[in-house]
């Protein structure tokens, strides 16, 4: 039935009409409704109303219709705060960030002042885009207003700075907010947990409860990322124990986290056992339990429970298959590594860089390196974990030359390595006993700031051993800030390698006296001493 069929006869005075596409537009619930309605009100020259546009704007920009929402608002002369607000969080909500700030720079250039509603909406953006200058922008333009000590828009500061890392600044708000309600303290806690400090976010989360301010489930999502980062058990459990006081065992964000968190602290039967009990399950809760599987060494129960997720019709997504993806990689499973990876390619998953990163690891810990090379080559975006997977396996699986020459690729490229990488390229120097090679990247790794890294550390004394020069090992050995046994067990060995053999039953006198444990490694490496000098009963 048309439009047409809903106008009264008698309406046929501007008022009239006026009030009749007033009335159909606050009971609109169809898009093809709402097209026919703003036709009559173009029609009849109402576009320029303020309350019409605003509820056309609400709608198509709610219906993620956004060129027609900028349409009507584009039409109107000195468009209202609150159509300002519409439009920008129309397209916030739409994840269209860089229009929702263009919007709210033309805002300010108009004259009219954003308000309480307007800011956390921007603030979404910056965050979203990472944009931490032009958010601290925006806190200025909120300190001129007097807003910031809206409770709200505090949150909205809180949470922007902590999506943008920053979360001394996040803090300053925090605390500068005199009004904490349940929201300021989420956004806080989520701030700590996001950003892996999960003490802090655990200190947070029971000072809230001290300041009688009852936590609620997006609290509850929020905190429990933080258990799972310390491993602690016992303090999950506790906050479990709180979540069914509290009713909230029932929410499927909940029990997800749950999962996750008891998976994360190497409890998966529990995790398990959840899983089983949820009567909803979406997505998350697969990718949580196939992912907690993978993680604790159930490869196969992993595998089991994509096929499951298959035959429940949950589409499997790109969160699914790097989940999956290590589960083939430690069973050696190339065949059915392979089958997932066709399966990425076939649901456009292959471009996804945690996917390509999985897919590249998965094919190095099957022992298949010409096809690690392949989805490298192939991957659009390489950030460093793609990078160093490749070195590494390369370094690990005996092809230090083909690990050099990617390690000069790097370097050309815009990604700057890490200590892993550098690590592995430092093993790749040694298995090659390249000691101008290895020379150059440890001045590389003090340009970079790496020196006080104990990984690195213990590969530069290895590397140096091994090429020979156990004067410069032993020297970098003892000034060591910190050592483990990897240290120890390093340095030992180069000296045994090196002939040195007196020295290698000094250091393990010296590992002996700094209360270190010999492992099998170590008599590994010490025993060729022992017999060369008739010393085994020093270390029996």
């Amino acid at each position: 039935m048309s439009f047409e069929a809903f106008i009264p006869p008698t309406a046929t005075s501007k008022p009239a009409l006026k009030s009749v596409l007033a009335s159909a537009l606050q009971a609109c619930t169809n898009l093809k409704k709402l097209k026919q309605i703003h036709a009559h009100i173009l029609i009849t020259g109402l576009d320029q109303n303020q309350p019409m546009a605003t509820k056309l704007v609400s709608i198509y920009a709610t219906s993620g219709c956004l060129d027609n929402a900028q349409l009507v608002f584009g039409k109107i002369q000195k468009p209202s705060t609150q159509l300002w607000n519409l439009i920008i969080r129309g397209y916030a909500n739409n994840r269209k960030w860089e229009e929702a700030l263009g919007l709210y720079h033309q805002m300010q250039r108009s004259g009219m002042k954003a308000d309480n509603f307007t800011f956390p909406f921007v603030l979404k953006a910056c965050a979203a885009m990472a944009a931490l200058q032009e958010g601290r922008e925006i806190h200025y333009d909120i300190v001129e207003s007097g807003l910031d000590t809206n409770v709200f828009v505090a949150a909205a500061l809180i949470d922007m700075y902590s999506k943008c890392s920053s979360l001394e600044d996040a803090r300053y708000v925090f605390d500068k907010t005199f009004e904490r309600n349940v929201v300021s303290w989420t956004a806080m806690i989520s701030g700590y947990a996001q950003n892996g400090r999960g003490n802090e976010a655990l200190k947070l989360f029971h000072q809230m409860q001290v300041a009688n301010v009852k936590p609620n489930p997006v609290t509850v999502v929020s905190v429990l990322p933080a258990f799972s980062q310390l491993g602690d058990l016992s303090q999950g459990s506790l906050i479990h124990g709180f979540i069914i006081r509290s009713g909230f065992h029932s929410y499927l964000n909940i029990n997800n986290a749950l999962v996750a968190m008891y998976a994360a602290c190497g409890s998966i039967e529990v995790a398990c056992i959840l899983f089983d009990k949820m009567a909803e399950r979406d997505i998350v809760s697969w990718n949580a339990i196939i992912a907690g599987c993978a993680q604790n060494g159930f490869g196969e129960e992993a595998l089991k429970l994509f096929n499951e997720m298959q035959r429940a019709y949950v589409k499997p997504n790109a969160v699914t298959v790097a989940s999956l993806l290590p589960a083939c990689g430690c069973l050696g499973h190339l065949r059915q590594g392979k089958w997932i990876h066709g399966y990425t390619i076939k649901n456009g998953f292959e471009w996804d860089v945690f996917v390509g990163a999985g897919l590249i690891e998965m094919y190095i810990k099957c022992r298949s390196l010409s096809d690690a090379r392949q989805v490298f080559e192939k991957m659009l975006n390489k950030d460093v974990v793609c990078w160093t997977l490749m070195v590494a396996g390369y370094a690990h699986y005996g092809y230090p030359d083909k690990a050099l020459n990617l390690f000069h690729q790097m370097q050309f490229s815009s990604v700057v390595p890490n200590a892993i990488t550098i690590a592995s390229v430092l093993s790749a120097c040694a298995h090659l006993a390249d000691l101008q090679q290895g020379k150059w990247i440890h001045e590389c790794i003090v340009r970079s700031g790496f020196e006080s890294d104990l990984c690195i550390g213990n590969s530069l004394v290895a590397m140096y051993a091994k090429c020979g020069s156990i004067e410069v090992a032993r020297d970098l050995f003892d000034n060591m800030s910190k050592r483990d046994i990897v240290s120890w067990n390093g340095m030992i060995a180069g000296c045994v390698q090196n002939g040195h053999w007196n020295e290698a039953l000094r250091l393990f006198n010296e590992m002996h006296f700094a209360d270190w444990n010999p492992t099998p490694v170590t008599m590994l490496s010490v025993l060729p001493a022992c017999s060369f000098l008739g010393a085994l009963q020093q270390v029996l």
